[in-house]
């Protein structure tokens, strides 16, 4: 029973591996619902990294994707004596960080209210895309468009509040070298 049981998990988890990550081609947030997204980091590290000829997306409070907001959007991201960096290493490489952000086709309908709050306190964020033709995008408390190089489609009919805070030593930094 025990080696049934182990060979049931074993199977389970290297089936979730080998789908990987899946993330949604739309959220569409309904006019009777409240999404509420909430990060605290408190003396902590949140690192993302890619390698080889990739791109680095982090998102932290946030959603990406086709986004319609017709109901309550929440998304705040609180951070005290945290470090939080996105990189990306070489040429042509893409680094985008979305802290309570939207990243994608953004859609605030006329009932539709979305807050956006960062508040950095003795906290760094960093996001860096190094070589050739390489590109960093980094939002805090905002919306970006598509989340890629080439679209920013972006229609508030609704309302839309965005505020970021940095304080106490606080560094926000965003760089593409290359």
């Amino acid at each position: 029973m025990k080696k049934l049981a182990l060979f049931a998990l074993s199977a389970l988890a290297t089936a979730a591996m080998a789908a990987g990550p899946v993330s949604p081609a739309s959220i569409t947030i309904g006019s009777n619902a409240t999404s509420n997204q909430t990060a605290n980091l408190t003396n902590s590290t949140v690192s993302n990294r890619s390698n080889a000829n990739n791109t680095a997306m982090q998102n932290i409070s946030s959603n990406a994707g086709s986004i319609t907001i017709r109901g309550g959007s929440n998304q705040s991201t609180t951070s005290s004596g945290a470090n939080v960096s996105n990189v990306s290493v070489n040429a042509d490489d893409f680094a985008n960080q979305n802290i309570s952000s939207n990243a994608g086709k953004v859609t605030v309908t006329t009932n539709g209210n979305s807050t956006q709050e960062s508040t950095l306190n003795d906290s760094g964020i960093f996001n860096t895309a190094m070589g050739g033709n390489a590109t960093a995008v980094q939002n805090m408390a905002s919306n970006n468009g598509s989340g890629n190089r080439n679209d920013n489609g972006i229609v508030i009919s609704g309302t839309s509040i965005q505020k970021a805070s940095a304080m106490g030593g606080a560094t926000v930094e965003n760089v593409a070298e290359g």
